[in-house]
């Protein structure tokens, strides 16, 4: 598709991907410097727990009794629940600075948007979807890469809908699937 359209069927407008990008970079380019400063508040406390996490995973690889075998296995799965909370938490700020964007709101301080965020359900989403990753990376890591692509979207649906951790979950494997119908 090259352009906006309608569908017919629910009378609601259909994204395009040209509709699509071309929004984001007007909202990329009115909102440049509150994207960066959220980038820096959310990711670079929890880089240091990811840092902390891979320095255990590396330094205890080489071991092959219980506790070396321990420790990189939770220096890796701290790794990819920082990773993962990171990304959840920030797919959530950025939604609420496009959705401020979109409404012509701009100028609205970060940390009013960060405390209107459902802080808590975002970090419990993050918790889980680092758990059933992690769980899914020891089984062969096929199952890991599934369950990254069914909840890509967790953090925006919990943010945009208003939903709780669970359904979030099962709203983003839904929508996941339908575009993986799609295909």
């Amino acid at each position: 598709m090259i352009d906006t359209g309608t569908n017919v069927a629910h009378g609601t407008a259909q994204a395009t991907i040209r509709s699509v990008v071309q929004t984001g970079m007007g909202t990329y380019r009115r909102s440049f410097w509150r994207i960066v400063i959220a980038a820096v508040l959310v990711f670079a406390p929890i880089d240091i727990v990811v840092t902390i996490g891979t320095t255990l995973a590396v330094n205890f690889a080489q071991r092959s009794d219980v506790l070396g075998v321990f420790l990189w296995t939770s220096g890796t799965a701290l790794s990819v629940a920082g990773t993962t909370l990171s990304l959840v938490f920030f797919s959530g700020v950025v939604d609420r600075i496009v959705a401020e964007d979109q409404k012509g709101e701009e100028g609205i301080p970060i940390r009013e948007i960060l405390s209107r965020l459902p802080v808590l359900r975002l970090v419990l989403a993050s918790l889980l979807a680092a758990v059933f990753t992690v769980i899914g990376l020891i089984l062969f890591l096929v199952p890991g890469f599934v369950c990254m692509i069914l909840f890509a979207v967790v953090g925006p649906v919990i943010v945009i809908e208003d939903l709780g951790p669970w359904q979030g979950f099962k709203r983003s494997a839904s929508e996941a699937e339908a575009q993986l119908a799609d295909k």
